[in-house]
C-alpha cells in the first residue's frame, strides 16, 4: 500500500493544557497505587562465603602428592599425533596422489600443489599435532593405525577423498607432577574450602534450631561480621541476593510476623547467609501533596496524549470526506512509498493501521492510530496486489535452498575447523 502518514507528538500539546485541584485529586483517586513506597525491610545478616573459609585451608606437599596419586586419571594425555594429509574430490585423483608419492614425489610439494584443504595445503599439508578426536572418525580410524612415515590408502571422509601420512607419535602418558602441581593445589584448596563451609552451614544451622539466640550472639560465635541491610525489597538487592527462595524467605510470616532468624539459606553459588527481620515498612499511597509534582506531570501527560489523539482524528476525518491527496503535501508528512505487511521502515502501530483500513477505491482513505509519541494519522492513496501465489512458493523455495546451502556451508566449516585446531582443556574450570 501507497502510505503517508504524520505524527501529533504529545509534546505539541503540553502547554495547553491546565490542569485544576479537582481533577488532579479525582486522577489520583483512581492512579495513587502507582506512587506508592514499595514494601521494604530493614534486615540483619551474617554470611560465609568460599572466600571467607579459604584463609583456613592449608595444602601440604604430602597433600599435593596424595591427590596426585588418586587423580592421575585426571592428567592422562592421549596420544598425539602429527599428520599430513592431500585431499582431493574423487577416488581416481587420490589414486594418482598415492601412486606419485609411491614414485618418490615429495608429500608436501604434492599437498601445496593439489590439496583440496586450502588451509593446511599451503603448509604442505601439515595438520599439526592433533589427538584421535580431532578428526572425524574414518581419518582418525586411518591415520592413527599408521605407524611413523607410512603412507595410507586413500580414505574417503564426507569432505572427499584423504591421502595421510603420520610424521611423529607422542605416546599417551601421565602429566609430571610438576607441570601439574599450581592446578592440584587449587583443586584441594577449593574442595577442602567447599567441606569446611558445609561443616560451618551445618553448624550454624543446628544452632537456630535449638532456639534461645540472636544474630549478634551467632555473629560473635562464628566470627562472622554482623551487617544490616535498609530497605530490602521484594526485588532484591544486588549486593546482597535477588534469589526467589532468599526474597521468599525474608518476606514469609516467619520472618515478618513472628521475626524468627531465618535461615541458612544460599545467596549465591558458594555463600549462605542467615538473616532476622528487625523492621518492617508496608507498601503506602503517599498523600497528594508529597508526590505532587510528579502527578502532575503525570495527569498533564495524559491530557497531551488524549489531545493529541483527537486531533489526529479530526484530521483522518477531513481527509477521509475530502477523499483527496492534496492536502497533504505540506510540512509534517512522511512518504513511505509503498509498503508491505512486515515492512520494518515504518512505525508498527502506524503500518498496521495502514492494512487495517478499507482498501481506496478512487479516494484516499485515513486512519488515526496512537503510538508511543502521541498520535498519527495513516493515509493510504493506492494499492498494489500481491504478488502471485507461484511466486510466493517460488521465493519461499528459494530461500529454504538458499538455507540449506548455507548450513552445508557452515557444518563443512564447523568440521574443517576440528580437523585443524588444536583445542586444550583448562582443567580448573571443571
Amino acid at each position: 500500500r501507497e502510505l503517508r502518514y504524520t505524527i501529533f507528538p504529545t509534546e505539541r500539546f503540553l502547554k495547553a493544557v491546565s490542569v485544576t485541584p479537582a481533577e488532579l485529586q479525582a486522577w489520583y483517586s483512581k492512579n495513587g497505587a502507582r506512587f506508592a513506597n514499595p514494601e521494604t525491610v530493614t534486615l540483619e545478616v551474617i554470611s560465609a562465603s568460599l572466600a571467607d573459609v579459604e584463609s583456613q585451608v592449608s595444602v601440604t606437599e604430602a597433600d599435593l602428592k596424595a591427590a596426585y596419586a588418586d587423580r592421575k586419571d585426571q592428567f592422562q594425555q592421549p596420544e598425539r599425533r602429527r599428520i599430513r594429509h592431500v585431499l582431493v574430490q574423487t577416488e581416481a585423483a587420490a589414486k594418482d596422489v598415492l601412486a606419485k608419492l609411491k614414485s618418490g614425489s615429495d608429500f608436501a610439494a604434492l599437498a601445496k600443489q593439489l590439496s583440496k584443504d586450502t588451509g593446511s595445503a599451503a603448509a604442505g599439508g601439515d595438520l599439526g599435532v592433533s589427538t584421535r578426536d580431532a578428526f572425524v572418525k574414518p581419518f582418525a580410524d586411518a591415520a592413527f593405525a599408521l605407524q611413523t612415515g607410512v603412507i595410507s590408502e586413500p580414505v574417503k571422509t564426507e569432505f572427499g577423498f584423504h591421502i595421510i601420512r603420520v610424521d611423529a607419535i607422542e605416546p599417551a602418558q601421565i602429566k609430571a607432577f610438576d607441570s601439574v602441581r599450581a592446578q592440584l593445589e587449587t583443586q584441594l584448596r577449593r574442595d577442602r574450602a567447599t567441606e569446611l563451609l558445609s561443616v560451618l552451614e551445618e553448624r550454624i544451622e543446628r544452632r537456630v534450631e535449638q532456639g534461645g539466640v540472636d544474630l549478634a550472639t551467632l555473629s560473635q560465635e562464628f566470627k562472622l561480621p554482623l551487617q544490616t541491610v535498609p530497605k530490602f525489597s521484594r526485588q532484591g538487592d544486588a549486593s546482597l541476593s535477588r534469589e526467589p527462595a532468599f526474597i521468599e524467605l525474608v518476606f514469609g510470616d516467619e520472618q515478618l510476623v513472628q521475626r524468627r532468624i531465618g535461615g541458612p539459606v544460599q545467596i549465591g553459588e558458594d555463600a549462605f547467609a542467615v538473616i532476622h527481620v528487625v523492621d518492617h515498612q508496608k507498601s503506602v499511597v503517599p498523600a497528594l501533596d508529597v508526590v505532587r509534582e510528579a502527578v502532575t506531570t503525570a495527569v498533564t501527560r495524559e491530557k497531551a496524549s488524549e489531545a493529541a489523539r483527537k486531533a489526529a482524528e479530526q484530521l483522518a476525518a477531513s481527509l477521509k470526506q475530502a477523499g483527496s491527496a492534496a492536502a497533504v503535501a505540506g510540512s509534517g508528512w512522511q512518504s513511505a512509498g509503498f509498503i508491505g505487511r512486515r515492512d520494518s521502515a515504518v512505525p508498527e502501530p502506524i503500518r498496521l493501521a495502514a492494512f487495517a483500513m478499507a482498501r481506496p477505491a478512487n479516494k484516499v482513505n485515513a486512519a488515526a492510530v496512537v503510538t508511543n509519541e502521541g498520535a498519527a494519522v495513516a493515509l493510504v492513496s493506492a494499492v498494489r496486489p500481491a504478488p502471485p501465489a507461484e511466486d510466493i512458493v517460488r521465493r519461499l523455495r528459494l530461500q529454504a535452498l538458499q538455507f540449506e546451502q548455507g548450513q552445508t556451508a557452515l557444518a563443512a566449516y564447523v568440521a574443517d575447523l576440528r580437523a585443524k585446531a588444536e583445542v586444550s582443556k583448562n582443567l580448573e574450570s571443571f
